[in-house]
């Protein structure tokens, strides 16, 4: 089982994890074992993609004229644009 949580340090800042965990068999028992790994860094990183996303999205909805994309060289590529 793979879910997001949210943990506390001991000086109480909070932090989100994701969890990774599943039974095992150790010594013939059924054992838990779970990895907590720290995600702050990718969920900032999906927040600001996000705000991108939706600043461009007011850009292109609010634009009276074309806009034109073109990749660092000058090309334009639809498919590419479109993340086909």
């Amino acid at each position: 089982m793979i879910f997001e949580a949210t943990h506390v340090t001991k000086s109480g800042k909070e932090f989100p994890v994701e969890i990774n965990s599943s039974v095992i068999e150790l010594d013939g028992r059924l054992m838990i074992l779970a990895v907590v790994r720290d995600i702050s860094t990718r969920k900032q990183a999906e927040e600001q993609l996000r705000e991108t996303n939706e600043r461009l999205h007011i850009l292109f909805d609010q634009a009276a004229d074309a806009i034109y994309v073109s990749d660092s060289e000058g090309c334009f590529n639809p498919g590419k644009q479109a993340g086909l």
